[in-house]
């Protein structure tokens, strides 16, 4: 599964906030030097990256993404996911739904679920 630095990685949910898991889980990648997109849709600017409104906005190809969302939210950018041709997910502990499991086994879509990519990263490298 491409989850390392040496993939481009969208982080949808992305935060704004340092107190949000949103945030940490983006920083804590992009210190560890991986590529990582932040995805929020408030666009703008995060730790020197620009924000993308989702990842059809992204330019480039995207290798995988990880969710740091509502169930809700993860189900509707899913959609968006398949469109831009990511087969890979990561739901961080409480973004993925039995709804969202559905939609990534009927779409050919592998997943990575209850486990913090934080605590996995040193693994992926």
């Amino acid at each position: 599964m491409p989850f390392s630095s040496r993939h481009i990685v969208a982080i949808v949910g992305a935060s704004f906030d340092p107190k949000k898991y949103g945030y940490k889980v983006f920083a804590d990648l992009l210190a560890a030097g991986w590529n990582v997109i932040p995805i929020n849709p408030k666009g703008g600017r995060l730790l020197g990256s620009t924000v993308f409104p989702s990842v059809l906005h992204v330019p480039q190809k995207i290798d995988g993404a990880v969710f740091i969302t509502q169930p809700k939210v993860t189900e509707e950018v899913l959609r968006d996911i398949k469109n831009k041709g990511i087969n890979d997910v990561w739901f961080q502990p409480g973004a993925e739904s039995e709804t969202a499991i559905k939609f990534c086994q009927d779409n050919d879509i592998n997943f990575i679920s209850q486990t913090c990519i934080m605590a996995s990263k040193e693994k992926l490298r």
